[in-house]
């Protein structure tokens, strides 16, 4: 009965939303990206964490005790003793990174028993206990009285100045009432909604939030600390869309929006970009596919068997007789291949790393399956392991046209079946696309679905392949159904191909660690259409998504990179690791972003990146011009900085053609290509001193691709651009001791783009504006070495 009351209520609010806010039938939306930072850049008021390098003496020197103590200890050291009642906790996300032989260290805050959202801790520690460096945003204000309604004077007195708010969100006009945590889940609905209403084009009104209410996680409470360090309880919640997955944080007392986060990677107003969220489903006006946009599985099913060829290519894959005593091999454009513009498919095998996907990238322990249907003729059970003959395996589940998660799992969606020739299974279908032709005849993407979502199988399985050399591995929160090493399991990606969500876009979704990552590929309508998945790129740049995601602020927490600067980063990290693999051959030329999937010229981005600065002009103080507050836009400016430094690297350390690391087992000669050799780390400034135990990559490229990753380790929660620069910084001199070339090469670089050691920004809110200087200042000690200059 307390249950159907509180459906009653909510509905109520529901209703009471809907009217309020309805817009005409035929208003027309900008894209969901608006809404959604609309959403967020008005409510989301929260704390800035400090982040230190340079660690106190107390602390950076050599400790007896555990990791796990010395952070405990070194957050006591920050609190005082009127906030001395509040608890501390290690989170179950902290885990040590075996390759470099450090701990990081999570701590959670507690305050009366309820954990303070952006309240903690981050000490990444040595295995001597000396603290490297450490990131925190610990509550250090009054704690408020522990009783039924644990509220702050500050938030009251907040309360008692909003009435205007309230009045307009129709919730209580009692100044001390505590929500109930219906009220509260309306008034987040209500306002997501007021703001989605009335602010679009290409989108017609009608989200339809009301369907999925039922699977929206229980309310918890939570205090949030303001950015004028008030602490605030609020409700939090888990509100999944079938675009987006929001965390929100809503005002006990008043009902606002104190904070916000959305798991899925936003898009760009009024372009074509790489992500499309909205809050709630929505229909795109005239792409014809409305009816498949809004449907269950069975219709995608309905819709793809409308080629006949599709179905028979399922239908007709070859036996499994023959015994398969070869890696499986997939016709695709191989790695590095941009886009179908720059080469022909090939035969390209599975990439057999025993220490990566131990079982091969088709299989996993059968106890992990969450594929249970015994329609399901594609996986067999042999012992202890599940194997699949198509498109499924540890690190990916791959279909076509999907939307939401449950879509993945139908069992008679259909997808790509390889065939057993010659001891290999092979997935080999036709792609009719002719590059040479420049006015292409029509080529309807699901007459090549089967081929598209190889492909995608392909570039995912790579690209996790690679990333997990560079230390994105289990215990660190990678996607896998089963990590051997460490970790959460039962989070393999869903990957839809040619996703019946919208066009012109791609998105990923990363919840925390253990629940599933989602990508969606979409059609693009250019004449004839093109297929997201074939663009090498953006594939890189949304898997890249759950990368920085998991990686910032530990993989427990995937608010940390929801919007402002922090957001933009995670955009430009995306555009950063595509042109990476793009770069094959030490390339000058200006590499564009998703040019081929749009038929745009120049692509998707304003400037191409170049280290030229007349093609590519983005500084630091770019970010002070109109528009650039939007996370791609900022996301390019981070991505020039950076691109630059990769450049630097390049001249003054050369140039891998291969991204891909040795395995463990290559042989000494291999390893000596891609690193530094041991006499060549001893004979570094500080070589023998240095903290981490991981190889140094010899090249530029290489080397900026480890740094990357070891930054978003090291980086705090929530990052600007200025952190971001320090924990590379902080990166290099962990890896290669520090005091030398690297850390003056990463300097000189920064500074280039007004990133140097005097840029600031004035007036930096939580989700970033300001006005931001450029500076050029490197250190005294790297006075000596050569600045480089653009070529």
């Amino acid at each position: 009965m307390a249950k159907v009351a509180a459906w009653t209520a909510l509905s109520a609010i529901l209703a009471l939303a809907i009217a309020a806010n309805a817009a005409p039938a035929n208003h027309q939306h900008t894209s969901a990206s608006t809404s959604a930072h609309a959403l967020i850049d008005h409510n989301a008021d929260v704390k800035r964490p400090t982040f230190v390098t340079d660690v106190p003496f107390a602390f950076a020197i050599e400790s007896k005790q555990t990791p796990h103590e010395v952070a405990l200890g070194l957050a006591a050291s920050l609190l005082s003793v009127k906030s001395s009642s509040s608890k501390l906790r290690v989170r179950d996300d902290s885990y040590f990174d075996a390759a470099h032989g450090i701990h990081h260290v999570y701590l959670a805050q507690e305050v009366n028993g309820l954990n303070v959202y952006n309240g903690g801790l981050h000490a990444v520690v040595s295995d001597k206990g000396e603290v490297l460096s450490y990131s925190h945003n610990l509550y250090d204000g009054e704690i408020p009285p522990q009783s039924t309604a644990p509220v702050a004077a500050c938030q009251k007195q907040h309360h008692s100045s909003s009435k205007a708010k309230r009045s307009q969100l129709v919730l209580s006009t009692n100044e001390s009432a505590i929500l109930c945590k219906e009220t509260a889940l309306g008034a987040f609905l209500i306002q997501a909604k007021s703001i989605a209403v009335g602010s679009g084009q290409q989108m017609q009104s009608g989200p339809s939030h009301e369907a999925l209410i039922a699977s929206i996680d229980s309310s918890s409470m939570a205090y949030v600390i303001s950015s004028n360090g008030c602490l605030v309880l609020t409700h939090r919640f888990e509100v999944p869309t079938q675009d987006n997955e929001y965390e929100g944080y809503v005002d006990a007392l008043d009902g606002t929006i104190r904070a916000v986060a959305d798991w899925t990677s936003p898009g760009t107003a009024g372009t074509p970009s790489l992500a499309r969220p909205d809050f709630g489903r929505v229909k795109i006006a005239g792409t014809g596919i409305d009816e498949v946009l809004s449907a269950p599985v069975r219709k995608v099913k309905q819709w793809m068997s409308w080629n006949p060829a599709v179905e028979a290519a399922v239908a007709q894959a070859g036996s499994d007789a023959d015994d398969e005593s070869k890696a499986p091999s997939y016709k695709v454009f191989t790695w590095g291949t941009n886009d179908p513009s720059e080469a022909k498919r090939t035969y390209q095998p599975a990439r057999h790393d025993p220490e990566v996907s131990p079982y091969g990238w088709h299989a996993h322990p059968s106890s992990r399956s969450p594929f249970t249907s015994s329609k399901d003729r594609n996986q067999v059970h042999d012992g202890n392991l599940t194997k699949y003959t198509d498109t499924r395996g540890n690190n990916v589940f791959v279909s076509w046209g999907g939307i939401s998660n449950e879509d993945a799992f139908h069992p008679e969606l259909p997808r790509p079946r390889g065939s057993v020739i010659n001891g290999s299974r092979t997935f080999d279908y036709p792609y009719p696309w002719r590059k040479f032709d420049s006015n292409h005849t029509e080529l309807p993407p699901r007459e090549y679905a089967l081929a598209s979502q190889t492909q995608l199988w392909y570039t995912i399985n790579e690209y996790h392949d690679m990333l997990f050399h560079y230390g994105f591995d289990g215990p660190s929160g990678n996607f896998e159904e089963y990590s051997k090493d460490g970790g959460k399991d039962g989070d393999a990606v869903i990957a839809f191909a040619q996703s019946k969500a919208g066009m012109n876009n791609a998105d990923f979704s990363t919840p925390p660690d253990g629940r599933r990552g989602r990508m969606r590929m979409y059609t693009w309508d250019g004449h004839p259409e093109r297929d997201g998945a074939f663009e090498e790129g953006i594939v890189i740049h949304e898997y890249t998504h759950g990368l920085s995601t998991r990686l910032t602020g530990g993989a427990a927490d995937s608010s940390c990179l929801g919007w402002g600067e922090s957001g933009g980063m995670g955009e430009g990290w995306g555009d950063i690791f595509a042109t990476l693999a793009r770069d094959r051959n030490n390339s000058d030329v200006a590499f564009s972003m998703g040019e081929w999937a749009s038929g745009r010229p120049g692509g998707i981005r304003k400037f191409p990146y170049s280290r030229n600065i007349t093609l590519s002009p983005e500084t630091y103080e770019t970010l002070n011009k109109p528009g650039y507050w939007a996370v791609h836009a900022a996301g390019e400016v981070w991505a020039t900085i950076v691109l630059d430094v990769v450049a630097h690297a390049k001249e003054q350390y050369g140039f891998s053609k291969t991204l891909f690391p040795p395995a463990t087992t290559a042989s000494d000669e291999e390893k000596a290509r891609f690193y530094l050799t041991e006499e060549e780390v001893a004979s570094l400034p500080n070589g023998p001193k240095r903290k981490s135990k991981r190889p140094i990559p010899r090249h530029g490229n290489t080397l900026l691709a480890q740094l990357l990753v070891d930054g978003m380790k090291l980086q705090p929660c929530r990052p600007d651009f200025l952190s971001a620069r320090e924990a590379i910084v902080k990166a290099s001199q962990i890896l290669t001791g520090g005091g030398d070339d690297y850390e003056c090469l990463l300097r000189h670089a920064f500074a280039k783009r007004g990133l140097g050691l005097d840029a600031k920004v004035v007036g930096q809110t939580p989700w970033g504006f300001g006005v931001h200087t450029n500076g050029h200042k490197t250190p005294e000690s790297c006075k000596g070495t050569r600045r480089r200059e653009s070529a």
